[in-house]
């Protein structure tokens, strides 16, 4: 006897039991990832009620942050905008973090640049050791750091927050970072009083920099050939 064949499900019976059920069961994910995210941006438990802030001193500032955040939904904070923001603002720090912690804080951390020198072009500009120019410097400023001279000719027109490459400034810079982190050792071995300590240092030439203790001694070094 010959076998009868079984038809094979037709389209409407597939529609039925697989691609209906399927696109069902997306279709609620959707709707309860939706209703999640609805929630958790509008509910009042994760609004904002503590900002905690490390590294910026401004007090006005941290006024001004404080009121802006305080209230508002943790999950509707824009935190790489708030940290790009406080970067603009504040160009001597090099890395600025704005983190939630559920349900209800902010945590901005901010690193600041070490000052280590300042550098006389059109007028006088704090540097760090990476070459960036990290704020003006008046000379009303009581900022003890060396003043580095001959460079005038070497570096642009100089922008605050901008990071510049030139090797003899770069090398100045290294010579003012030792000279901070030794400034105790070196004060130990000098006769005491401000007059003493490394004022300037003169990379007119380079590979031979030149130290001014106080107003008038002067220390030659050569690392040209080194």
């Amino acid at each position: 006897m010959a076998k009868v064949k079984k038809n094979a499900p037709g389209a409407p019976a597939f529609f039925l039991v697989v691609v209906l059920p399927l696109a069902a069961m997306i279709f609620s994910a959707f709707a309860i990832g939706q209703g999640i995210s609805h929630y958790l941006a509008t509910s009042d438990y994760f609004r904002v009620r503590e900002l905690k802030v490390e590294g910026i001193h401004d007090t006005r500032y941290l006024g001004l942050l404080r009121e802006e955040l305080l209230g508002v939904n943790v999950f509707r904070v824009d935190a790489a905008k708030i940290a790009e923001r406080i970067s603009k603002r504040y160009p001597t720090f090099y890395s600025v973090t704005v983190e939630r912690e559920l349900p209800s804080r902010l945590v901005v951390v901010a690193k600041e640049r070490l000052p280590v020198a300042v550098i006389k072009r059109d007028r006088h500009y704090i540097f760090d050791v990476e070459g960036v120019a990290v704020a003006d410097y008046p000379l009303s400023m009581n900022v003890r750091l060396p003043v580095v001279t001959g460079l005038e000719e070497r570096l642009p027109a100089v922008r605050l927050g901008a990071a510049y490459g030139d090797r003899v400034l770069l090398d100045a810079l290294g010579l003012a970072k030792v000279l901070r982190q030794q400034n105790r050792s070196i004060a130990a071995g000098l006769p005491s009083g401000p007059a003493w300590r490394v004022t300037r240092i003169d990379v007119t030439e380079p590979g031979k920099p030149v130290f001014y203790i106080g107003d008038q001694a002067q220390i030659r070094v050569s690392y040209k050939d080194a």
